[in-house]
């Protein structure tokens, strides 16, 4: 089998990791950390996550998020003037 890396969707079950693509790109809202990640995590709150994110990203100066699982920075909301 084939160590997913960071970025990457793995499996709970090596065996199923036929290629060094794995399941695919972490999907858009969710990152994976860390090699081998089989369960994606949520994008945290302050951040968004394109597919394939092992970093998430934080929103652009000037805008913020309270949510969670962002996809796009145009995601975040910009900040009241003041």
């Amino acid at each position: 089998p084939f160590a997913c890396a960071a970025g990457l969707l793995g499996s709970a079950k090596p065996e199923e990791q036929s290629s060094s693509s794995c399941a695919g790109r972490c999907p858009a809202g969710s990152q994976c950390p860390a090699e081998g990640t089989y369960e994606a995590l949520p994008c945290e709150v302050g951040y968004y996550c394109p597919k394939g994110t092992n970093v998430p990203l934080p929103c652009p100066g000037g805008s913020y998020s309270k949510a969670t699982n962002l996809t796009n920075a145009i995601d975040c909301t910009d900040c009241p003037a003041g």
